[in-house]
């Protein structure tokens, strides 16, 4: 096995920074940059910009067989589109091989739901009317629609709830 070739090692730098430029999220930095890692050394001494979508294709591929969930490979196909469109600004590439493959759709994740009985203990549990309003509040945000409306300086919410448990106006300052 060889080693990544200086360029993709220099370039893997330049996006780091550019990411940091970009002001994202230290924690998406991280995740994005240690995909672009993987695909590195997956590479082996092949550079980026001569990569191909075979190429993206074959790394999901095997990531997949080492047992990556479902949700991990989106994410690094996703990181690995970003890293290509930064190619593609900086002009060493003139298409983005990742943008041709097509993401598995994931099955959507259930929320988990409080019982009617958590509920009531969570508003058992309230000291004054200060908490029994911000846990109302924030009930009725998590279980119906919310409609906000900017007011200045005050956002205006009103509340309403599906099931018809809740139904509150409130200001928040």
């Amino acid at each position: 096995m060889g080693h990544p070739s200086k360029l993709n090692i220099d370039l893997a730098g330049r996006y780091a920074k550019w990411l940091v430029a970009q002001k994202y999220a230290a924690g998406t930095r991280n995740q994005y940059c240690l995909a672009v890692k993987e695909y590195s050394d997956f590479l082996d001494a092949k550079s980026f910009t001569k990569s191909t979508h075979f190429d993206v294709q074959e790394f999901i591929a095997d990531r997949a067989k080492l047992g990556r969930s479902a949700r991990t490979l989106r994410s690094l196909l996703y990181a690995l589109r970003i890293f290509f469109d930064f190619l593609n600004l900086g002009g060493l590439i003139v298409w983005t091989p990742p943008r041709m493959i097509r993401p598995r759709q994931l099955e959507p994740r259930v929320p988990r739901v409080l019982t009617r009985e958590q509920v009531n203990r969570l508003f058992a549990g309230t000291r004054n009317k200060f908490e029994r309003a911000v846990l109302e509040t924030r009930t009725a945000l998590d279980v119906g629609r919310v409609n906000c409306a900017r007011c200045g300086s005050r956002i205006l919410i009103s509340c309403v709830v599906e099931s018809g448990c809740v139904a509150r106006s409130a200001t928040v300052l």
